[in-house]
C-alpha cells in the first residue's frame, strides 16, 4: 500500500479511529455531567409530584411530617424490578399517567408490607451467581452469619388494664404489633390466670436453648393515693421465679390520686432450658388503678428479640 505525507491508509484509519474515541470520552464526560446536573433538577421536581398525585401521606398511619420518609409502593410487589427495567423517569412518568396500582407508604408501613407479603430480596454472598432468594418472616438468612435472621416480637395493650393490677398479676398483653420467626409467642386469647406452668393471656413462649433479650416499658399509670408505686420485672412462669439477669422496673405516683406518671424501663436477658412461660409480673403493687391509656398511645409494650 502506498506512502503519502500523511502516512499509509492504515495509519491514517487508526488515526481516526483514535480521535474518534477521545472525542467519544470527552463527550461522554459532558454528557455524564449533563445528565447529572439535569437528574439533580429533575429527580426531585417528578418526585414531588408523584407524592403529591399519590395523596402526601402514608396511606397507613397517615404520616406526612417529612416527604423524604415517604416511599412509593407498588400495591401488587415487583417495583423494585420495575423500577430497574425502566428508570425512575419512566417509572414517575407510568404514576403520573396512571396510579392506580400504586400507593404512598412510609418507611416503617412499607417495610412492614413487604416482610408480611414476602417481597424483600437478598443476595446470598456465598453464590457464585447473582441469586436472590426470598426472605419471609421465619427461616430466612442473616447475610452476616449465612444463619437464620433474629427472630423478634412486639407486643403491647390494645387499651389499658384496669383489674389485675395487684403484686403477683402480670401485664396481660393482648396485641401483637409485628414479628418475625416461630420462636417467640405470645398468648392473647386463653383466659387470665397466675398458676405457675399455665397458659394465660400475656404470657410469651420462648424456646429453649436460645438466648432472647426482653424490654418492657410502661409509659403510663394511674393511682389512688399519692402513694401508689408499680414495681415490675420479666417473670419465668414456668419455674416460678423471677429472672434474674434483669433490671426491675418501677413507676412512682407522687402527687394526689389524680396525678400519672409514666413508668420506666424493665430489661433482662434469658436463655431457657426448655419451652418457658414468661411473663412480666407486677412484684410490688401499692394504690395501682389503671395501667396504660390509650391517650397519646400510652399503653405498655414489650420486645423480645433473639440474640
Amino acid at each position: 500500500m502506498p506512502r503519502t505525507k500523511y502516512g499509509s491508509e492504515a495509519e491514517r484509519k487508526a488515526a481516526r479511529v483514535a480521535s474518534t474515541l477521545r472525542s467519544q470520552e470527552k463527550n461522554a464526560e459532558r454528557h455524564k455531567a449533563y445528565m447529572l446536573r439535569y437528574s439533580r433538577k429533575e429527580y426531585p421536581r417528578l418526585r414531588d409530584a408523584v407524592v403529591a398525585k399519590l395523596g402526601g401521606k402514608c396511606q397507613k398511619c397517615g404520616y406526612d411530617s417529612d416527604r423524604r420518609a415517604l416511599q412509593i409502593d407498588h400495591i401488587d410487589g415487583n417495583g423494585r424490578r420495575e423500577r430497574k427495567t425502566i428508570g425512575w423517569r419512566k417509572f414517575y412518568g407510568k404514576i403520573l399517567d396512571d396510579s392506580t396500582n400504586y400507593q404512598l407508604l412510609c418507611a416503617n408501613c412499607n417495610y412492614i408490607k413487604r416482610y408480611d407479603n414476602e417481597e424483600v430480596y437478598i443476595v446470598d454472598e456465598r453464590l457464585k451467581e447473582n441469586t436472590t432468594m426470598p426472605f419471609p418472616n421465619a427461616g430466612a438468612v442473616d447475610t452476616s452469619t449465612k444463619e437464620g435472621v433474629k427472630g423478634y416480637l412486639l407486643a403491647r395493650l390494645a387499651t389499658q388494664q384496669t383489674t389485675n393490677v395487684a403484686a403477683n398479676d402480670h401485664l396481660k398483653l393482648d396485641t401483637v404489633v409485628a414479628f418475625r420467626g416461630s420462636d417467640i409467642t405470645l398468648d392473647t386469647t386463653t383466659a387470665y390466670v397466675t398458676t405457675t406452668g399455665a397458659a394465660s393471656i400475656g404470657r410469651f413462649t420462648l424456646k429453649a436453648g436460645k438466648t432472647y433479650k426482653l424490654r418492657a416499658q410502661v409509659p403510663y399509670l394511674l393511682a389512688s393515693g399519692a402513694t401508689g408505686l408499680l414495681e415490675a420485672a420479666f417473670y419465668d412462669a414456668t419455674a416460678g421465679a423471677v429472672i434474674s439477669t434483669g433490671v426491675g422496673l418501677a413507676a412512682l405516683v407522687a402527687t394526689t390520686a389524680t396525678h400519672d406518671i409514666g413508668g420506666g424501663l424493665a430489661e433482662a436477658i434469658f436463655t431457657p432450658t426448655q419451652d418457658s412461660l414468661v411473663e412480666l409480673r407486677f412484684i410490688v403493687a401499692t394504690a395501682v388503678t389503671q395501667i396504660g391509656t390509650t391517650a397519646n398511645n400510652r399503653q405498655p409494650s414489650v420486645f423480645i428479640e433473639t440474640i
